[in-house]
């Protein structure tokens, strides 16, 4: 258990019956419960399912799961024959195609052959690992007061130096929906939630850049240990992706590529590390060449077929295919069009085997272009899900430390009650909080 964690515990414990102090009446005991009256948590009335009617839409959808598997197989050996014998040996060709292919569908960029591998040095090496990660409190109208809460955790660990405490806390920030006034523009409205989620992004990637200058200023700007920043998740910022990009939409894009500005200056690679992904990037790239449309310049739009559209086909089946573990893919380029402004900070990415999964692996194009820096990248990410058995020990510790249970959210909004008792503010839960918490039957 974190130090913060127990710290809050501690604090619960000390916390006395506040009804009680102020004049309120305390909660009745179960054997105070008024006749025909019981209270149960939600989440123990599960026996208000109907179990029957559920298992006959699980049996239908294991039916359909089933012949979508036989579908899925044929479709993948399909992709894989196009991705090495078409694609591969003619990637030059293919290359200039997908430049001047005009299609909604992301199509990555790349520089040699898609199917070319790497193996990855995983011999130990002395590197500092930084980290953070995010979680947060929703606001919601029905709690005692509308605040959110963001809590971002902090991680450094020195494998150079075992001697040295690895850091590993967080650090809680209260919000108001005042606090983002600046940021907003008078004829729009943006959810107070959808504020906090574009905050939370950009304190993690401040946090982390911050712990990237304080390991510079700690080891000293002529050390030759390497530093490797690492984040849960995409660097493109998917959520802009969609918007039209208004005054608040260049306000977050903005404070994000200051964070990258400082990983450059430092000159330390900061890299997304994404489990799981479902990327389709490359498999894109794949049906381009499944449409054996003529090469031409400039080519007509592009249309799919949609008889060859699988969502089950990602970029993650097509390398697992062939990478064993321990190795990497080529490097590609995305073309995602929120990419157009980060300028030299445009996302490459690559694939990387750990052992349990294909990760997929994000860095900046200053670091995409450093070979010793990818190969940092890629060493470090390896070695680290090695040791975290199948995902990066320090991305498990910041998630370790970020995470909000469901014991710190009644904590949090006790500790609100608290102070707002001792101050003679109004403590109200609304009726629907209320009843949610206790159910009469």
């Amino acid at each position: 258990m974190s130090h913060n964690r127990l710290g809050l515990n501690n604090k619960l414990n000390d916390i006395p019956n506040q009804r009680e102090q102020h004049g309120l009446s305390p909660s009745p005991r179960r054997s105070e419960w008024p006749a025909g009256c019981r209270a149960l948590p939600a989440v123990q009335r599960i026996d208000m399912i109907s179990w029957v009617l559920l298992q006959e839409q699980i049996e239908r959808y294991a039916e359909n799961r089933l012949q979508t598997e036989r579908e899925f197989r044929a479709l993948k050996k399909h992709y894989l024959r196009l991705f090495h014998g078409e694609l591969s040996p003619n990637w030059e060709q293919w290359k200039e195609r997908a430049a001047v292919t005009d299609t909604s569908h992301l199509i990555p960029d790349f520089d040699e052959p898609p199917d070319k591998k790497y193996s990855v040095d995983d011999s130990p090496f002395p590197s500092i690992l930084i980290a953070t990660d995010g979680s947060q409190i929703f606001p919601s109208r029905h709690e005692i007061a509308p605040v959110a809460l963001i809590n971002i955790s902090r991680i450094r660990i020195d494998y150079a130096n075992y001697q040295e405490e690895p850091l590993l806390d967080s650090v809680p920030t209260l919000f108001m929906q005042e606090d983002f006034n600046e940021w907003l523009e008078r004829e729009r409205e943006i959810s107070f939630e959808e504020l906090v989620s574009d905050r939370r992004t950009l304190d993690e990637l401040s946090v982390l850049a911050s712990l990237a200058q304080n390991a510079i200023q700690n080891e000293g700007k002529n050390s030759t240990i390497p530093i490797l920043a690492l984040t849960d998740g995409s660097l493109v910022l998917w959520r802009l992706a969609g918007r039209s990009q208004q005054r608040y939409e260049k306000a977050i894009l903005e404070r994000y590529l200051d964070s990258l500005n400082q990983f450059q200056a430092s000159g330390v690679p900061v890299a997304g590390y994404i489990s799981n992904s479902g990327s389709r990037e490359v498999a894109q790239l794949i049906r381009m060449v499944e449409e054996r449309q003529e090469y031409a310049t400039p080519p007509e739009p592009l249309v799919w077929n949609a008889q060859t559209e699988s969502p089950l086909i990602t970029d993650t089946v097509i390398f697992a295919s062939f990478l064993k573990e321990g190795e990497r893919s080529t490097l590609f380029h995305s073309r995602s069009k929120i990419l157009l402004q980060y300028g030299r900070h445009g996302v490459s990415f690559f694939y990387l085997h750990v052992g349990d999964e294909i990760a997929k692996i994000e860095v900046p194009q200053w670091v995409a272009r450093d070979r010793q820096w990818v190969d940092q990248v890629a060493a470090d990410c390896l070695r680290q899900a090695r040791l975290g058995g199948g995902y990066p020990i320090v991305l498990a510790e910041a998630h370790e430390q970020a995470v909000i249970r469901k014991e710190d959210r009644a904590a949090f909004y006790l500790l609100l009650e608290e102070c707002f008792l001792q101050k003679g503010l109004s403590a109200r839960l609304s009726p629907k909080e209320l009843r949610k918490r206790v159910s009469i039957l």
